[in-house]
């Protein structure tokens, strides 16, 4: 049932659209979009790759402060305390069963 009102809330909001070309298959494009590769995979590698990079970021931001403080520290040494320091946090957003919406078919 709520995929078939996401599906209609996206075809209109396609049909509203200036300058939208009238030999487009609105219908397919809604079909598309509320797929479950764009509604779930997508979201999902991004934020995995969104983590992966914010490790990077703050293991060099620390290497960086650890170098000019005078630490003799390698990036390498680095990377994974930052990576086991983060953990707590990325389990307690982790989504619980109780909290996902029940599966539409």
């Amino acid at each position: 049932m709520q995929a078939r009102e996401t599906r209609q809330q996206i075809m209109e909001n396609l049909e509203n659209q200036p300058g939208m070309p009238t030999d487009v298959d609105v219908e397919q494009i809604a079909a598309m979009t509320a797929s479950p590769i764009f509604t779930t995979v997508i979201p999902t590698v991004g934020a995995v790759l969104a983590l992966l990079f914010s490790w990077l970021l703050w293991s060099g931001a620390l290497y960086l402060l650890a170098a000019v403080t005078g630490g003799r520290g390698s990036f390498g040494q680095l990377l994974p305390v930052v990576v086991w320091a983060t953990l707590p946090m990325v389990y307690a957003a982790w989504p619980r069963p109780s909290t996902l919406p029940p599966p539409t078919v």
